[in-house]
Formats: structure tokens, sequence, C-alpha cells
């Protein structure tokens, strides 16, 4: 029985008000610190005077909106607006070109909206492989990887209004000649740690991959490999699987959906792969709270408050576009040509609870879809006529919204489908689900998060305070709080459940589901417990486009050192206290760190120094990478440790200190049976090191 205290409700609170503290609210003109009323009448007010204008969603609605959390803005909407940066969107799409000056003038257009709280999607397609001649200088390419580490490097380097840690995604062509290296740069941890990687799959590679068919790497129109599409594929997985990414993009599919070809084409997404849009143009993201319609007195859906708060947050976003300090020129003149706009939700999770319905089943699939079907349509409609009376976005045309073709013989959208073809849309796109991890919790929806199931009964979520040091709190699932006060003692309905109580396929089908109903793209990611094989990951992958899906993302428990979520079964690091003095470089100490999860198994080893960074070259660092990839393919921990003690003659010292940490380590969590602990003391490394310490 799970027992949720006030004192818990309490936590919860103060971890709210701290990070509203830390992160979002300014000082006012007295030196005093707003209040979340204050936050809220000051982006009211600051949207106020811009245009659309529409006496039926004012100032006044707006603040009674977002202080009721009915409906949230991006988090740069709600820490800049009426301050001083005044950046409101909260992620863009860079373009680069293969050229060195357009490099840098990424670069440091890059550093600016790092610096406002911005995040950056970049595609480096476009810059030649490695290793390619350059003709005005006559040398040769260092390639796209050696530029990816620059932005990484500014990344890591410029925070958002000094808070945020920058996010960015680097994407690449599956058929360009550095994919493979691409692919592979993250096996050595805490490289490119600032960037989630995509592969933007086109659909003749996934057509290869079905066929088992040889696949060209290209460039320029010159094929510098012919591989099997297969081997590529096993190379995407095997590194998901290990560290969860790459994430693969459905390239093509996003393009039969792009509503302003005229600007060229799509090639990547935002940090969070839910944006599709073309180069220089910016998210500008709010969302609704589905909690927030609910009626609790008869358990019913208000689909009148949804439509009414889908045309409020039409109205404000497009506000937040003319109020907006863009970054640059560019990114200015673009989104302003365009007007994209991103409607999403969070609170599914919790909502699917308070019908009593279980997450992913049929009753849940199909109140999501007639949901997400509204916002659509009302924002659609909304956008007609404002479009009416301010004009057209830049290149509308019909021809372009398949979304919208979709839909033709649908009853209820045929007279809004009608107001379209005669007047035409105000924007370019009005819809993006994406995640709004903090954003849920500040709404009082805990872990509900955008479109995403519950994590766990209880997570630890990690943030970065004032003073870059990372602190953490527990988040609690305020609706399943609210049904145990109000059943004590009884058991938890089997509809209450988290992540891992599903399979990667319904993760899928609820992807698969919210595509269907949205203009751009949805950011869900797919979860698997850590016992999951590469195989789970590939039919993970070919589910989803076979379904229809933009792009997936896949996460294995524990398969990162570092988790901003983590559960009661998560990985953790220990780092043990013994020595090992490293024979390679004199005076040198390497300390080890075990990984494992709560329920005690190991998960790994990993060589540090004495601060605390990782080792990543030498005996030291091979050795435990060997170990890691045993433990990785499921080999017994009794095997390791005796092909451990069998070799202790091999670079004796270091086998026999590796011996002792995992033996001891296993020996702590039961992992090893009575016999094997009895004969340890035959063992090589027993007779090397009979005390168990390692500092040899």
């Amino acid at each position: 029985m799970i027992n949720i205290s006030e004192q818990n409700k309490k936590l919860m609170k103060d971890a709210v008000d701290k990070i509203l503290n830390e992160r979002y609210f300014i000082k006012k003109d007295n030196g005093e610190m707003e209040t979340w009323e204050d936050l809220c009448e000051r982006v009211g007010t600051t949207l106020e005077a811009q245009k659309p204008f529409n006496e039926k969603y004012t100032r006044k609605d707006l603040i009674k909106a977002i202080t009721n959390k009915e409906v949230m803005f991006g988090s740069p909407t709600l820490m800049n607006a009426g301050a001083r940066l005044g950046m409101l969107s909260s992620c863009f799409i860079f373009g680069i070109k293969d050229d060195l000056e357009d490099i840098f003038e990424v670069v440091k257009a890059s550093g600016k909206t790092f610096k406002h709280g911005g995040g950056i999607g970049y595609d480096f397609s476009s810059l030649r492989p490695e290793g390619a001649h350059i003709e005005t200088t006559g040398g040769t390419s260092s390639g796209p990887m050696s530029f990816m580490e620059i932005i990484d490097t500014v990344g890591g380097v410029v925070k958002g209004g000094g808070l945020r840690k920058a996010a960015i995604m680097a994407t690449m062509r599956v058929d360009h000649p550095d994919i493979e290296k691409f692919i592979n740069i993250k096996r050595i941890e805490h490289k490119l740690n600032n960037m989630n990687l995509s592969v933007t799959a086109t659909d003749e590679f996934m057509k290869a991959v079905a066929n088992d068919s040889m696949f060209d790497l290209r460039f320029d129109n010159e094929v510098y490999k012919t591989m099997r599409a297969r081997e590529l594929m096993d190379q995407i997985v095997d590194a998901s699987w290990r560290s969860a990414e790459p994430g693969i993009i459905f390239i093509d599919r996003v393009n039969e959906y792009n509503t302003t070809p005229e600007y060229g084409p799509i090639t990547h997404p935002n940090p969070c792969s839910e944006f599709f849009q073309v180069h220089w143009n910016s998210c500008n993201l709010g969302s609704i709270n589905l909690v927030s319609c609910y009626n609790e007195e008869n358990k019913t859906f208000d689909y009148d408050k949804l439509r009414y708060l889908t045309r409020l947050v039409t109205t404000a976003l497009n506000k937040t576009i003319e109020v907006n300090k863009f970054p640059t020129q560019k990114i200015n003149d673009v989104t302003k040509a365009l007007r994209p706009i991103g409607i999403g939700i969070f609170g599914v999770a919790n909502l699917f609870i308070k019908f009593g319905y279980r997450y992913g089943d049929v009753k849940s699939l199909k109140l999501l879809a007639e949901i997400l079907d509204i916002i659509n349509l009302e924002s659609l409609d909304l956008s007609s006529d404002y479009a009416k009376e301010l004009g057209v976005f830049d290149t509308f045309d019909y021809a372009n919204f398949k979304y919208l073709h979709e839909r033709e013989t649908i009853d209820h959208w045929k007279p809004v489908i009608a107001k379209i073809k005669k007047q035409g849309l105000y924007n370019c796109l009005t819809t993006t689900f994406m995640p709004t991890g903090t954003v849920s919790i500040l709404a009082d929806q805990g872990e509900s998060n955008g479109i995403e199931p519950l994590f766990s009964m209880k997570t630890r979520r990690k943030f970065v305070n004032k003073q870059g040091n990372l602190e953490e709190f527990e988040v609690f699932a305020p609706v399943i709080q609210e049904w145990v006060d109000a059943h004590p003692n009884e058991k938890l309905p089997e509809y209450m459940i988290t992540k891992d109580d599903l399979t990667p396929l319904d993760h899928i089908r609820v992807l698969a589901a919210s595509q269907k109903h949205c203009q751009t793209g949805v950011s869900k990611t797919v979860n698997f417990p850590h016992t999951a094989t590469r195989q789970d990951v590939l039919d993970a992958i070919m589910h989803a486009y076979e379904l229809g899906c933009k792009s997936v993302s896949v996460y294995r428990d524990g398969s990162r050192s570092i988790q901003i979520l983590s559960s009661d079964t998560e990985i953790e690091e220990i780092l043990v206290s013994e020595k090992y003095h490293s024979k390679e470089i004199p005076g040198k100490n390497v300390l080890f760190a075990i990984k494992r999860q709560k329920n005690g198994k190991i998960n790994g080893i990993l060589p540090k120094d004495e601060s605390g960074g990782l080792i990543t070259v030498g005996n030291e660092a091979a050795k435990c990478s060997l170990i890691n990839r045993l433990i990785e393919h499921n080999v017994p921990m009794e095997q390791i440790l005796s092909d451990l003690a069998e070799s202790a003659e091999w670079n004796g010292d270091l086998s026999t200190a590796l011996y002792n940490i995992l033996k001891k380590a296993a020996t702590d969590s039961e992992e090893l049976s009575d016999v094997f602990v009895k004969s340890y003391e035959t063992s090589p490394a027993f007779q090397a090191c009979p005390t168990g310490v390692c500092s040899i």
C-alpha cells in the first residue's frame, strides 16, 4: 500500500516554489520578488497591446487562465515576457551552409540564442564529409563532427539567462558519408553532452531495410560507400539501445506535410523533435491543461471549455510573435512571414486516470482523438478569421495542406475547410505536441507531461539552480494522491499505471494516434526496461514507421549515467572509496564507480579520476569497457568474476582491483550464490589481495 502523506504534498509544493524562485520569478520595481499572480499579470500585460485584438479573448481572460493554470506557455515566455531579454520563443530551426564564414555566423547567432534561453535544431547534412577536397585551399575537410563539437561547446558555456543549459538537436541524413561516425559518436560518454542526436531516415532507406538491400552513402552526387541498409540500421539500433541516441526521423513523411515548401524543404526539428519547420523559423508554444476541462461533479469532459481555451491560446500565441525579441533579423523575418504557433496539451495521463481509462487502451485513444480534433479545428477556424482581418501568411496555398486534405470528407470539418479555401490562414501551422516537463509540475499535474504516461508513482527530478549546482526533488502523482486519500487501505486499481506497465507497442500506439491529429510533430519517448534487447528497439522503430509516425525516440532504463528523471528502480552511481594506483601515469590515482539499479543489480563500472571526471583512455578505461559490454550482453556476474580471477596475471594489479570491487558490490546486492562466495577465497585475486582493499 502506498502511503502518501500531507508531508509529501508539502515537499511537492516546496519544490514548485523553489523552481519558480530559481528560474521564473523576476524582481519587481520595488525590489521584491514576484509571486505567481505577479508573473501571470506580467505575461498578460505584455501581450495585451499586440495584434490580433479580440474582445472575446482579452488580457483579463488570459491572466485568469494562466493564474488558474488552465493554460501555460513555454518557459521562455513565462520567464522573459515583460523582462529585459524579451525573447519568448522556445526553440529555433537553424540552417547551415557548407561555407566556413556562414558556419561561424551560425555559431555567433547560436551563442546569442542560447544566452536568451532558446534551444536550436541544426542539420549537419549540408557539410561535406571528413577528408573531402576543399578547392579554395587544396586541403581536406575536417567534416561535420568537428563543427558539431564547436556548437556543443558553445551550448555548454552559454546558458539561457545564466540558468538553463542549452537545448540542441543535431541531425544528419542517413545517406551522408559520415553517418556512421555520427551514429557512434556518443559511444564515448560525456562527448557532445549538450546535444540530442537524430538520424533523418528517408523512405528509400526504410524500404532498403525492409528488403535487406544495398544502400548508397553519397554527397554532392558522389557515392562514397555502398553498404547493406540493415547493417546501417543495426548501428542506429545499437547506439540507441546503449545510450538512447540517436532518435530517428522519417524525413520524407515530414515533408509531405510541409505547408511552406516555397521556403525550402524541412531538414530537421527542434531539440525535442516535435516542431518540424523550414530554416530560420521559431517555436512559439503554449499548452492546455486537459485536467482543467474535467468536471469533477459529473465526471465528464467540458468540450466547450476546451474550445474556449483553444481560441484563447491561439490568440495569445499570435500576440507572442508580435512582441517577441528574436535573436536575429532573419528569424524575425521568417517567423513573422509564416507565423507558426504550437498549441499542445498536458495532463493526458492524469485525465485518463480520472476517467478510469488505462493509458493506451481503446477508450483512452478515442478520448484523446476527440480532444485533439477539437483543438485543431478550433485553432484553424480562428486562424482563418484572423487571415480575413489581417491577411494570410506568406505563400499560403491550400494545396500544401495535406492535413486538411485528409479531412475533406469529415462532416464537421467541411465548413471550416470551405472557410479556409476562401479566406486562407493567418498561421502556417497551429498545433505541435511538445514535452511540458517543468510546466506540468508548475501546473500541479506532476509528471503528467505532454502526452506521456506517468513516469512513476514517485519521481526524483533533477534541475540546475542559480549557483550551477544540480539539485534533486521528488514529484508525486497528484491524481494518485487524490485517489489514495479517498480510498485509504485499498489497492490501486489496474488503470493507475506508469511507463513500466506499458509495452513499447502501447507507447507507439499513443504516439501514432497523436501524430494523426497533429499538424507538425509529437514529442514522445518509447520507454523500455533495462532488460530490453536490440531487437525490441528495432521492432519499435519499424512499428513507428508503419503506423505513420514522423519520428521515434527510445529510452532503455539506465542507458545513461545521468538521468533527469528517475524512479526507485532506476540506476544509481556509487563511488568506491579505495584507490588504484595507475601504472600508466606515475602518481595518478584511479577511483571506480559502480553503476547499479536500485534493486542492487550491477549495471556497469566506470573509471574516474580523483576529481570525479570520467577516464576514457588507457588500460583502466579499456578493461572497464570490456566488463560493461559483458554486462550489457547479460553475461552473469559470476562468469565475469571467474574470468577476472583466472586472468589476474594479465595486468594483474588492475584485474585484482576490479575483481575485488565487483565482487564486493555483487555480494552486497546478493547477486552471487553462496557457493561462489565460498569459492572466492581460492581465487588468484583473493590470494593477491586477501583484505579486499584495492590500493595496490
